[in-house]
């Protein structure tokens, strides 16, 4: 269980820097505010 929720921390990390490097997404911007975890809540989104 525990290398499953570090292998989804490796993904929500991954996700971010590519949707970073892509350029900034709409929901991207609301959801930082929403919670301290960026990458979580733009993926969640």
């Amino acid at each position: 269980m525990i290398v499953y929720l570090i292998g989804l921390l490796n993904m929500y990390l991954f996700m971010n820097g590519c949707s970073r490097a892509e350029g900034p997404a709409g929901a991207a911007g609301p959801a930082g505010p929403a919670g301290p975890t960026g990458p979580a809540g733009a993926d969640g989104a």
